[in-house]
């Protein structure tokens, strides 16, 4: 352990200097009948596992590559526990990795949200869901994000729920399309909903925002966060747009009560045609694309344009 802290410490070393070290830490484990693989598990550098540090200390928008620390740490430590796992997501949320924690959704070694139905119906590689997050300078923690469920219609249909996660400033999320089992409020059962909510390690936080689908004959991609901001921002009169807006905090406690935003798509007027085959929403290739343009603050009554004070429901 103290070899592997002191090359933590050094920023001069190479992945072949750490491919020797852990050669020469897995000989001496064995002769002290221990599992390297356990020992790098161990929450020993600050309270945290040397997997953790290695996310820390990339540099940002670095892509992985084999070798680099992480992936050699991570190949050496596999079969990776819950703990561990978690330490990693939470070192990916300090650093707001979402490239790396998109590409660590696909990794054997951890756990995916996409449920075993899912799997059946995404059979080939290019079918995986897509998520790509811009965060737009200013204040208020402004940030766009960028969707494309693949198989959509025929996911719901079937599975009746998709998940997808994705990390946006500094807080880890997850949002869930689902169809309800029971009734919620005005909406009843067997309407198509979202919920949005916070995962373990992300500080509480206020949303206002909003989603927002184009018809896909309409659609244009722009280039920049900015102009991709303004066009979520500013939608066409065609699109379905489903206010975001959390009145009270969302937090990742799970003995909260106010830990999810669940909104309806019929809370747009013309959102409820998703949820048939053959709409205007979903491409030829059956990917549904569509934005979250989201603030962090608390929305303000006074600056609503429409009355849509009980859109949101936080249960």
């Amino acid at each position: 352990m103290t070899n592997i802290r002191r090359m933590m410490h050094n920023s001069h070393a190479t992945s072949q200097d750490w491919e020797n070290l852990l050669k020469s830490c897995e000989s001496i484990c064995s002769g002290e009948s221990l599992s390297l693989a356990y020992v790098l598990q161990e929450h020993f550098i600050e309270d945290h596992t040397p997997l953790y540090w290695a996310i820390i200390k990339r540099d940002e928008g670095d892509p992985i590559t084999d070798p680099d620390l992480f992936t050699i740490l991570l190949r050496t430590a596999a079969p990776l526990t819950e703990p561990t796992v978690s330490d990693i997501y939470c070192a990916c949320i300090m650093v707001s990795d979402q490239a790396l924690f998109q590409s660590l959704r696909f990794m054997p070694e951890f756990s995916s949200p996409v449920s075993g139905m899912d799997q059946l119906l995404l059979s080939h590689t290019s079918d995986r869901d897509k998520v790509t997050v811009d965060d737009i300078p200013g204040v208020n923690g402004s940030f766009v994000v960028g969707f494309e469920i693949a198989q959509f219609w025929k996911r719901m249909r079937v599975s009746r729920e998709i998940t997808v996660e994705f990390i946006a400033r500094g807080r880890m999320w997850r949002l869930t399309f689902f169809i309800s089992s029971r009734d919620m409020g005005r909406r009843p059962r067997g309407s198509w909903c979202m919920s949005l909510c916070l995962l373990n390690h992300s500080p509480p936080t206020f949303i206002d925002g909003k989603f927002v689908i184009d018809e896909y004959k309409s659609r244009s991609w722009t280039a920049t966060p900015i102009a991709r901001a303004t066009s979520i921002a500013n939608p066409p009169k065609s699109s379905i747009t489903i206010p975001c807006r959390s009145y009270r905090q969302l937090s990742s406690t799970a003995s909260s009560s106010h830990n999810a935003l669940i909104m309806a798509l019929e809370d747009s007027p013309i959102g409820s045609s998703i949820q048939y085959k053959g709409n205007t929403f979903i491409g030829p290739d059956e990917t549904l694309r569509f934005g979250l343009y989201a603030l962090l603050r608390k929305p303000s009554l006074v600056d609503l344009n429409y009355d849509d004070q009980d859109e949101c429901v936080i249960s």
